[in-house]
Order: structure tokens, then C-alpha cells, then sequence
């Protein structure tokens, strides 16, 4: 009976051992998950055309003229403004533009104040868009334009109209414009 015992003993242990080896690995294969996340930024980007990135040009004006336009507010064929600010292609939203001068256009100590600079934007580019009545004149701090929620490759388009005051000292008279993009509905 030892002889019986013992082989009954062995193959206890053996079938133990199996049980105890498929719980243990359960079976034949296992998944486990995790999760994946990625957080994208928002992209804005702006081109000016060649003619507003040169310069918002006024060339040689008289004391005391109002409502004079930039040189590039009319093309010579069919009457477009020049100025152009154009979305950038993979912008991921879509943007407003805002319009900043650094002064007034000065030279020396005079300057020609900013109330006679004025601008108007449009999503229309011909003769009468965008116009000059309704432009308003440009600050030292960012102003929104009317033309919004532009989307990528959308165009906008600007005139600038300047007055010079009457007795305005001879000079060159400089300052800088920034136009900027930003996301629909955010501070400039």
C-alpha cells in the first residue's frame, strides 16, 4: 500500500500543480488598455501682401488736405486697394485682425495726430469697399477690425486715409503700423 499511496500522492501533486499553473497564467492570452491623449494648439498665422508689407505710403501731401489716400488704397485697372492681409493656410481657427500704431507719424519734435490717421477693413475689395466714411481713426492701443472670423486663405482688405493739418511743418514724418491675428473672439 506504501507503493499505492506514494504514486496516489505524486499524481495529487502533479494535478495540483497543473490547476494551480493554468490559474496562475490565466490561459492563453491577456489584454490590457491605456489611454492616449494629445492636446493641439491653436495656430494662427498672417501674410501681408508685398504692397502693405513695403510700407502704408502717403508720398508728398500740402498742409491742410484731408482724406488723402495711401498710395496702394487704388490700383490703376479697377480701382482695388492693394492692401491685403491674408490667413494663413493652416491657421486651426478662424481669426480676427487688430490694428495698432507705435505714435503719431512724427519727425523731430512735430507730429500729425493720429485722429486724422484713420483705416477700414473689408471682406470686399473693390471701388467703394472698404471705404472711407466709415473709417476709424488708429491709436497707440489694438483696435479689432470690422472684418472677423476670417477663415484659413481668407483675405482682408484695408485703405488708409490721412489729413494734414493746416500750417503742418515740412518733414518726413514716420511711425509703425502692427496688424495682428488672433483667435475669433480673443483680446487683441
Amino acid at each position: 500500500m506504501k507503493v499505492k499511496e506514494v504514486v496516489l500522492a505524486v499524481i495529487l501533486v502533479f494535478l495540483i500543480g497543473v490547476l494551480v499553473m493554468n490559474v496562475t497564467y490565466g490561459g492563453t492570452s491577456e489584454e490590457e488598455t491605456t489611454d492616449s491623449n494629445v492636446t493641439v494648439n491653436v495656430f494662427v498665422e498672417i501674410s501681408l501682401s508685398t504692397n502693405l508689407s513695403t510700407g502704408i505710403l502717403f508720398g508728398s501731401l500740402d498742409p491742410n488736405t484731408n482724406n488723402n489716400n495711401a498710395t496702394g488704397n487704388y490700383n490703376a485697372t479697377d480701382f482695388n486697394t492693394q492692401y491685403e492681409v491674408v490667413a494663413g493656410s493652416a491657421n486651426s481657427v478662424s481669426i480676427d485682425l487688430c490694428i495698432k500704431a507705435n505714435d503719431t507719424l512724427s519727425t523731430g519734435s512735430e507730429d500729425i495726430p493720429n485722429t486724422g490717421y484713420t483705416w477700414n477693413f473689408s471682406e470686399w475689395n473693390n471701388m467703394t469697399n472698404p471705404d472711407e466714411e466709415t473709417s476709424i481713426a488708429i491709436t497707440t492701443d489694438y483696435q479689432t477690425t470690422s472684418h472677423t472670423e476670417i477663415a484659413a486663405s481668407g483675405k482682408s482688405y484695408a485703405r488708409f486715409f490721412l489729413d494734414i493739418p493746416a500750417a503742418q511743418a515740412a518733414g518726413v514724418y514716420r511711425n509703425t503700423i502692427t496688424i495682428k491675428g488672433v483667435q475669433t473672439g480673443e483680446a487683441c
